[in-house]
Formats: structure tokens, sequence, C-alpha cells
């Protein structure tokens, strides 16, 4: 489904649930996106415990992403193109990297734990096996930071590589189809309505944006 038409969606079902409450707040285009981030945050997190293997067909690419050497310490690092979901497996959201044009060179997700054991192993001294690490994300303001450090010897010839994330649907243009999970269309819808059933909240909180 289109993200703007889902969120449009949405808007007129609250609006037509509570047609007396106050229609700036229940109408807010930047409050019911950001809350129906939180419900199919929920539902993803729900088919990762399933299968972990299913995120894949729900991931977005970008391509060529650079990477990019740190003076300091001197490790290839790629910054995440967009906020990912958060799971509870090694490599996050980030469901693979690749290289650009080819697949000569295997990218395998690593713990920070697992550096040195793969640093002192033959796999990181073969340039066909690269390890990468995602590190914590943290948001700023607008802007969003996260960083995949790589590890091998390989990596110092790649400049650019592909990914494939799962990523927050506040990260799909208003003109992007977002990948629903089968089924889960009016389960989203209903999330947010009982939410908004419980609770509605003063208008003057969106002039705040801290809270948006």
């Amino acid at each position: 489904m289109i993200k703007q038409e889902l969120i449009s969606q949405i808007r007129a079902k609250l609006l037509a649930e509570k047609p007396g409450a106050d229609n700036s707040y229940l109408a807010d285009e930047r409050r019911v996106e950001r809350d129906i981030s939180n419900a199919t945050n929920a539902i993803f997190f729900q088919i990762f415990k399933k299968n972990p293997e299913n995120l894949d067909r729900y991931s977005k690419s970008y391509y060529n992403i650079p990477v990019i050497q740190d003076i300091n310490s001197l490790i290839y690092y790629s910054a995440l193109p967009a906020k990912v979901i958060q799971f509870p497996i090694v490599g996050d959201g980030v469901r693979q990297v690749n290289l650009m044009q080819s697949t000569d060179v295997n990218f395998v997700p690593m713990k920070l734990s697992d550096r040195m054991f793969f640093a002192s192993t033959d796999a990181g001294n073969i340039t066909s096996v690269i390890g990468y690490i995602v590190t914590a994300q943290t948001s700023n303001g607008n802007s969003f930071d996260g960083i995949v450090q790589y590890f091998g010897n390989g990596i110092s010839s790649i400049s650019s590589v592909k990914m494939d994330l799962v990523v927050d649907f506040t990260e799909y243009l208003s003109t992007e189809d977002y990948p629903i999970p089968a089924g889960q269309d009016e389960n989203i819808i209903n999330m947010i309505i009982q939410q908004f059933k419980a609770t509605l909240r003063p208008a003057h909180r969106i002039a705040n944006e801290q809270e948006l």
C-alpha cells in the first residue's frame, strides 16, 4: 500500500471514531505517521519471532552506500542510510550487505565480541569474507546516526556497497509502496484506533516538536 494512502485511511477512521473530539490532534499527519510506525514495528517483531528469515521480504534496498575509513581508528565503515527496525539478532535490521555489481564477497554479520576472534582466524585474512557489526542507533534531532563497521582484508578495495534494510515506516517517502504483511492492514488500523479510544490528548501538544 502507498504510504500516504495508509496515513489518509487511518486519519479518516480516527476522525469518524471521535467526531466531536479535537480534530486538529487526531488529523495531525506527523502523529499518525508515528503511531503507524509503532504499530508496524510491533507486527514486524512478531514476524521475527516466528521466523527471522521472513523479514527479508519486507526489506528495502539502498544502493551506492559509501565505504569510508576513519582517519583515527583506521576502521572501515558505512553510515546507515536510514533508521532500521531493531531486532534481537546479530545484524539488527540490516538483512544483507553486498557488493554493488557482484557476489564475489560474502559479508557476514558479527557481534562486537566476535571481532577479535574473527581477526585471529583464517577468515580474517580471506579477501572474499568480510565481517560487519551494526552499532547502536541514536537519534539526533531530525537526523539519524547508525554505523556499520567492516572487518577483513578485502574491505580496503571496496568503495561502496548495497544494503537491504528493514526500515522504520517514517523512512518511506509518501509516494512509496509500504510492504504491509499480508492480512495486517486492519490490524494496524485497529491498534491505532484502540490507542486513541483509550486516551485523547490535548491539541496544544502537537505544537511541541519534541513530542512529535
